[in-house]
């Protein structure tokens, strides 16, 4: 009996599904391998043949058993022959590995198929991770759209610049006695209140900055743990809704049987029916009472646990026609018929 819980079940097909991907891509490069090996094995034999073409060229007046006893000793010959040989023999391990990896892939989608279990209402944990993501996502996107608007408030003109510029005019109205020195001292007061200023608002515009990369670099990691647990979620779901195919599929092939069987039971008797009374029979079968040559389909379905399934009700029809009489026999003692 299956007692794993859904979160232990994500698991093992996250497990399982990481194995599968793995000896898929080694299958990707062991096929390619086949691919190189063979070509390999091609140019070998080609190699051989041309060869052993050659060589025969230079003995053609010699018997048959002399060449080939002269071909045994060639030293070219013999490379060439167990290049192919080796050849063959790499083309065959590159083989056995990808039947190797596709026996355990196909061991893995087995298991990986047969994973279900829990209800419906074990889900809610799922429910719930997904819920607290996509509110920590929505939180992030309101406080990245307050920093921006923080940060719109922070661009504005320089004011140093423009009390720096007044300090140019006034130093030369000053140096050619036109203006009071006084006027500097204020100008000097000015322009280290707005230093502070500006120093202060470098400091949150920094502030903000990093902030907001702080805040997109969150927003990436929520993003991602929401999309595994939406993905967790529906793993969930779809093992759940197997297991309760599982539950659902004995007593959906009994209430088939049922109705198959009760459907083979009236037009039993109204086969019967017809036999006693040959008008009453040709109404049954012009629509008028039971049609009792009709046949009742239900559709298979394919689902593991749900084990053969009557396909019509010509066997139970057939049947209960033999169990009629037999009730008629047993109550009156004969048939009738």
């Amino acid at each position: 009996m299956n007692t794993r819980n859904p979160q232990q079940i994500v698991g093992e097909y996250r497990r399982l599904s990481a194995e599968i991907e793995t000896r898929q891509a080694a299958l990707d490069k062991a096929n390619q391998a086949v691919k190189e090996r063979n070509a390999a094995l091609r140019d070998a034999y080609a190699a051989l043949q041309q060869a052993q073409r050659q060589f025969r060229g230079r003995f053609s007046l010699h018997s048959p058993e002399d060449i080939a006893a002269r071909e045994a000793r060639d030293p070219e010959i013999r490379r060439l022959s167990e290049a192919m040989d080796n050849a063959r023999r790499a083309l065959g391990d590159a083989q056995s590995e990808t039947e190797r990896l596709q026996t355990e892939i196909d061991a893995r989608w087995t298991e990986r198929y047969a994973l279900r279990g829990g209800s419906l209402r074990d889900l809610r944990p799922f429910v719930d991770a997904i819920e607290a993501r996509s509110a920590e996502i929505a939180l992030i996107h309101a406080r990245l759209q307050t920093t921006e608007t923080e940060a719109a408030r922070l661009v504005a003109p320089d004011p140093l610049n423009e009390i720096d510029a007044e300090r140019s005019r006034v130093l030369v109205a000053v140096e050619l006695g036109e203006s009071d020195p006084s006027e500097l001292a204020e100008l000097d007061k000015r322009r280290s209140g707005a230093a502070k200023d500006a120093a202060k608002t470098d400091a949150e515009r920094d502030r903000l900055a990093l902030l907001r990369r702080g805040l997109s670099e969150r927003l990436e990691h929520a993003s991602a743990a929401l999309a595994s647990a939406k993905t967790e979620g529906l793993i969930a779901l779809q093992r759940a809704l197997l297991a309760e195919l599982d539950r659902l599929a004995p007593d959906f092939l009994a209430a088939a049987a049922t109705l198959h069987k009760r459907h083979g039971e009236m037009i039993g008797h109204a086969r019967i029916i017809a036999r006693l009374d040959r008008e009453l029979g040709t109404g049954f079968s012009r629509g008028i009472g039971i049609d009792y040559l009709a046949e009742l389909k239900i559709p298979a379905l394919r689902i593991d646990g749900l084990g053969a399934m009557p396909s019509d009700s010509r066997d139970w029809r057939s049947a209960q026609e033999t169990e009629t009489l037999k009730l008629i026999r047993g109550v009156l003692g004969t048939d009738l018929i």
